[in-house]
């Protein structure tokens, strides 16, 4: 994979007023990228991918929900950079603050910023990095002061159950601008049909750090924090930088922060008051592992999962089970070639037969030895007959 050029990638939130977050104090701005993500079009319907923004001129970014009061977005686009000039990042020095207060900033899951409702947030949390460098620590965590209603957006699932494959297919969602300046911040615009180039220590790049992956193209000032999301609808990546001219976006991998999502947003599942999601209690993510089972079937073709189960009384959909993809009621998991869910039958109970009595014979029921049980019943009956006592005969009284 060819190197960039002193690779001096840029950091991707833009302000809303003419320029980017703050290096050092909230009063300067960058001069950073300024086009949204390239060859994207309006995106009305992935409301789970939010806006987040500092007003009232601070940086623009965006971000995804995870759970109803969770987003999952970039450390730089909450905290100041330092160690290097302007938006450029260099992996050996440019460092990341501490963030800015909580309270400052609002997340919405709007189509348009200031055209739908505002989340205060409450708190922002930062994994438990080694170093304070900005590579491979751009990510962050807010907690929204309140729960965003299931009207407004169903949360993503994070994919914590795999890293990127190279060459696997994602797509991207952000609010960046859409020309010079800041032209078009702060709609929302989505990609599809990119593809992974590698993954951490794959790329073979020492900008590429082991918890990040590097994507394909499109991604640009105002993106950051933004959703890559894979094609069960997965966020896989965490937008965080790219080069100059919109190209070769690097993303935080979501897999490698894995248990801090999950710790983390079971904690915020107690301050929301809300069950936690089942993946961070260890359920998978994979949609097949949920598809619906029992349909009658002839192949697979006509199952959602693509598993169609003869169990050697019907035909049914089924779909795989593990430990962490429970079968519903009525069926178990049982393997059959790989594991499915089998429905349960009740055992047919042997037939009957009584026990042989201590001098070694027994009596079958009728018809339970065949042709043979019928005459050797017929012959005790007509033994106890005739071995009968007799009784005093009953004459007719004249």
């Amino acid at each position: 994979m060819r190197r960039r050029a002193r690779l001096s990638l840029l950091v991707l939130a833009c302000a809303l007023a003419m320029a980017c977050g703050p290096a050092e104090e909230p009063g300067e701005r960058f001069a950073g990228v300024a086009q949204s993500i390239a060859g994207g079009y309006d995106d009305h319907e992935d409301s789970a991918a939010v806006a987040v923004y500092r007003p009232p001129a601070g940086p623009l970014c965006s971000g995804a929900l995870i759970a109803p009061n969770v987003v999952l977005t970039a450390h730089h686009c909450v905290a100041p950079m330092a160690g290097t000039e302007g938006t450029a990042v260099a992996c050996s020095q440019t460092k990341l603050g501490e963030p800015w207060p909580a309270g400052d900033f609002y997340a919405t899951t709007s189509f348009k910023l200031g055209t739908g409702p505002e989340h205060a947030v409450s708190e922002i949390v930062l994994p438990p990095a080694g170093d304070d460098l900005f590579c491979g620590n751009d990510v962050a965590i807010l907690v929204l002061a309140d729960n965003v209603d299931p009207a407004q957006a169903i949360p993503y699932e994070p994919r914590v159950e795999g890293a990127p494959e190279p060459g696997e297919e994602y797509y991207a969602i952000g609010y960046g601008a859409t020309g010079a300046g800041t032209e078009g911040a702060g709609t929302r615009r989505r990609r599809d049909g990119l593809h992974v180039a590698c993954v951490g220590a794959g790329c073979d790049d020492s900008e590429i750090k082991s918890s990040e992956w590097l994507g394909e193209t499109g991604i640009c000032s105002g993106d950051s924090g933004g959703p890559a999301l894979d094609l069960d609808d997965r966020v896989m990546g965490v937008t965080s930088r790219g080069a100059t001219g919109c190209d070769e976006p690097v993303y935080g991998d979501v897999y490698a922060w894995r248990q801090w999502l999950k710790d983390t947003v079971v904690l915020a599942s107690g301050l929301g008051a809300y069950a936690a999601p089942g993946w961070t209690e260890g359920a998978t993510t994979t949609p097949e592992d949920w598809m619906p089972v029992g349909e009658a079937c002839t192949e697979g073709a006509e199952c959602p999962s693509k598993r169609c189960l003869d169990d050697g009384v019907e035909r049914y959909c089924t779909r795989p089970c593990s430990e962490q993809a429970s079968c519903p009621k009525g069926y178990r998991c049982e393997a059959h070639g790989e594991m499915l869910c089998a429905k349960e039958r009740a055992a047919v109970p042997p037939r009957f037969q009584r026990a042989p009595s201590e001098d070694g014979c027994a009596i079958e029921p009728p018809g339970a030895g065949g042709a043979r049980g019928a005459p050797a019943l017929l012959a005790l009956v007509l033994a106890l007959w005739a071995g009968r006592p007799s009784g005093p005969s009953r004459k007719s009284r004249g």
